[in-house]
């Protein structure tokens, strides 16, 4: 058992803690159980006894050193819900903001200097807010790039895999095209079959090698570019249900976090829109 292996003082706080699981968790089926249930139990605890963010952390690393245990020890579960559940109020260090507006663009232009072909790939995965297993299976056949320019996103291949697998939701979607990367994604696929990867040979070490990411990314993650990219529509003033289809996220709550980031600034570009859709359609304030 796992209290064979812990301290005396460890196995009280542990027990305290699985004292603190409502009885709604406790009644899910273990292979049920997701990350925004995980979720949803820490905020519930914090908000009821005023956890301090160290107490949080705390808690989710007992829930996540239990369904480890599930997952490697009995293989009842095959993933663990509470390696990466958010902690609820807790604020992002300047490393794990998003690059945002002319911080993109000013990267890019660094990157461009180590490496063309990767600066590119990167502001591509930040424009289409790819998860990394997706654009490594992205096909030069999955973009439209005639009228309405648009990728679709139906795979995903993770590294050391020959073979793609369904998107994280098991779902397709249609992410449009911003003017940025047009003109890239139109260079990429010329002359070539639709079949073919639109990034061959992409890895996390190639990318970071020849970006010299160390030195590039400020501290950030290549996660980070998909944050930076659903941010960017988020402060763009996009309407959440719109950003969630366009994200591939199972949940509005995962959406929100992004809105909330950006604050004001969403709000501001979201009344900005609407002003320029009443000027289009002849409304006015009286």
């Amino acid at each position: 058992m796992l209290m064979n292996r812990v301290s005396e003082a460890t196995r009280e706080t542990d027990v305290h803690l699985f004292k603190r699981v409502p009885t709604w968790f406790l009644n899910l089926r273990l292979k049920d159980v997701k990350t925004h249930h995980v979720e949803r139990v820490l905020a519930e605890d914090a908000r009821e006894h005023n956890r301090k963010e160290g107490g949080i952390i705390r808690y989710r690393t007992t829930l996540s050193a239990f369904f480890t245990y599930l997952m490697d020890n009995r293989q009842i579960i095959t993933r663990n819900p509470a390696r990466r559940a958010a902690i609820p109020g807790a604020q992002l260090s300047p490393a794990r903001i998003p690059w945002l507006g002319t911080e993109i663009h000013e990267r890019f232009l660094i990157w461009q200097q180590k490496d063309q072909e990767m600066a590119e790939t990167a502001l591509v995965i930040y424009f289409l807010a790819l998860r990394w297993g997706e654009a490594r299976a992205l096909e030069v056949g999955d973009l439209m790039l005639d009228g309405q320019p648009r990728v679709l996103v139906q795979r995903s291949l993770s590294e050391g895999r020959t073979v793609p697998k369904r998107t994280k939701t098991n779902k397709t979607r249609w992410v449009p095209t911003a003017n940025a990367i047009l003109p890239i994604l139109q260079r990429m696929v010329e002359g070539r079959g639709k079949r073919e990867r639109l990034f061959p040979a992409l890895t996390r070490s190639r990318l970071k090698w020849r970006l010299c990411w160390d030195e590039t990314g400020q501290g950030k993650n290549l996660h980070s570019l998909r944050h930076g990219g659903i941010t960017a529509w988020a402060a763009a003033g996009v309407n959440v249900p719109l950003m969630q289809r366009w994200a591939g996220h199972a949940r509005v709550e995962t959406t929100m976090k992004y809105v909330h980031l950006v604050g004001d600034q969403a709000s501001a570009a979201g009344i900005a829109m609407l002003d320029a859709q009443n000027q289009r359609l002849g409304i006015a304030a009286k």
